[in-house]
C-alpha cells in the first residue's frame, strides 16, 4: 500500500539503500543456488544452467534492482510532487558536454598512464589477482549481456543514485568541493572493490563537476556509458 506521507527524495540514505538494493536483490535470487550446492544438491547441475546462462541470471537480477529502484524513486517523485527534472533530466549544451568529455577522457587516460608508469618502477603489480578475475567474468558473462549490464543500466541507475540524488543532497549543506569529494568517495566505496575504485573514484568526482556545472545528468549518463563500453571492449579483447 502506497503511503502519501512525504519522503525525502534527496537523501544520501536513499541512493546508498538503493544501490544496496541491487545487490540484495542478486543474493536473494542467488540464495537457492548457493544453499543447494552448500549441502550437495546442486540445484546448477539439476537444471542444466551453465556459466554463460548463470551470467544472464546475473543481468535479470540486476534489471530487476533497477527498476525497482527507479519505481521507488518515481513513488517519491509523486509524493513531493517534483519531476524527473529535479533529479537532472533537462536540456543540456552539447558543445560544452562534448568539452567535458575530451577533459574526461584526458584525465583518466593521464591517471592510467601515472599507474602504469609506478607499476613498471616498483615492479609491483597489484590488481594482477583483480584483472584476472574480471577477464574471468567478462568471458562468463558474453559480450552483449556484459554491455546491457555495464554501459545501459549501470551508467543510468548510477547517475540518478549519486549524483541526481545524493550529490544534490550534499550540496544543500555542504560546500561544492566537500560534495564533489564526498560524493566521489561515496560512489567508489559503493562498487565495492579497492583496485576499481582507484579510477572510480576521480571518476564520480568529475561527474558530480560536470553535473553540476552543466545542470543536466543526461551528458554525465553517456560519458558514465562510453567510459564503461571501453572498458568492456578493452577487457574482451585481452580474453
Amino acid at each position: 500500500m502506497t503511503s502519501n506521507t512525504k519522503k525525502p527524495i534527496f537523501s544520501i540514505r536513499l541512493a546508498i539503500t538503493l544501490q544496496l538494493l541491487q545487490y540484495f536483490v542478486f543474493i536473494t535470487l542467488a540464495l537457492p543456488l548457493i544453499i543447494s550446492k552448500a549441502v550437495g544438491f546442486s540445484l546448477v547441475d539439476k537444471i542444466g544452467l551453465t556459466i554463460n546462462t548463470f551470467y544472464i541470471f546475473v543481468l535479470v537480477a540486476q534489471a530487476i534492482g533497477t527498476f525497482w529502484s527507479l519505481a521507488v524513486i518515481r513513488n517519491r517523485l509523486k509524493i513531493n510532487k517534483l519531476g524527473w527534472s529535479d533529479l537532472g533530466f533537462k536540456r543540456f549544451n552539447i558543445g560544452k558536454s562534448l568539452l567535458y568529455f575530451v577533459g574526461f577522457y584526458g584525465l583518466m587516460f593521464g591517471i592510467l598512464i601515472l599507474l602504469t608508469i609506478l607499476t613498471l618502477a616498483t615492479g609491483i603489480n597489484g590488481d594482477g589477482e583483480t584483472a584476472n578475475a574480471s577477464r574471468a567474468v567478462q568471458a562468463s558473462l558474453g559480450l552483449w549481456p556484459s554491455i546491457l549490464v555495464t554501459v545501459i543500466i549501470a551508467p543510468i541507475i548510477e547517475e540518478i543514485l549519486f549524483r541526481g540524488i545524493l550529490f544534490k543532497k550534499l550540496l544543500e549543506k555542504h560546500s561544492l568541493v566537500f560534495s564533489v569529494v564526498i560524493g566521489g568517495l561515496i560512489f567508489a566505496v559503493m562498487h565495492l572493490n579497492p583496485i576499481q575504485a582507484i579510477a572510480v573514484l576521480p571518476m564520480g568526482m568529475y561527474l558530480c563537476v560536470m553535473y553540476r556545472q552543466l545542470g543536466s545528468i543526461i551528458p554525465g549518463i553517456f560519458l558514465h556509458a562510453s567510459w564503461n563500453l571501453l572498458v568492456v571492449f578493452i577487457t574482451a579483447s585481452a580474453l
